[in-house]
């Protein structure tokens, strides 16, 4: 599970007392734990299984899963699950954290390979745009005649050096 970056941050300059973050780090853990002991559950497609899930105002299932995946269902949620099937009680909110980490985790997976699309996307037309990569298809490297080391033009550097700003060259 990822961690929230702003708590951590506001600890390292101090502006998050011990026992704030004492709460926070227990917190984080029993999200983890409970993560952790729905993905370890398996629920088995026996007649009594599939009695409670009916009685639970869901399908049926076909195939041996994990109670991960049935906290994924709409209409079901940490709570529900874990007093059908006899799994550890949390508090109320990290009960409802965990139900929105696994409700929401293919939007959140799909909104991160969007963003990298997005950021690979804005790569190119900044290239393309700036001429950067006609101006290294067009100023290649270069053999050195006295050793077997490759450099660039003089007139691909500036190029690069827009497209790489920390670096004097592609190979430094």
């Amino acid at each position: 599970m990822r961690t929230c970056a702003l708590p951590r941050k506001g600890r390292e300059i101090g502006l998050v007392k011990d026992d704030r973050w004492a709460k926070f780090t227990a917190k984080k853990a029993a999200i983890e734990e409970g993560m952790a002991l729905l993905r370890n559950t398996p629920v088995n497609p026996s007649k009594e299984t599939q009695a409670l899930l009916e009685s639970l105002g869901t399908a049926p299932i076909k195939t041996g899963i994990h109670a991960y995946d049935l906290v994924k269902r709409n209409e079901l949620s940490y709570a529900t699950v874990a007093d059908a099937f006899g799994l550890k009680r949390f508090t109320p909110d990290v009960e409802e954290a965990m139900d929105i980490a696994i409700t929401y985790e293919g939007y959140i997976k799909k909104s991160k390979w969007n963003k990298l699309r997005r950021f690979a996307n804005w790569k190119k037309k900044f290239f393309q745009k700036n001429g950067i990569i006609q101006k290294l298809k067009v100023f290649p490297l270069k053999r050195n005649k006295s050793s077997t080391k490759f450099a660039l033009t003089p007139s691909a550097k500036p190029a690069v050096s827009l497209a790489y700003p920390r670096r004097m060259c592609l190979f430094c």
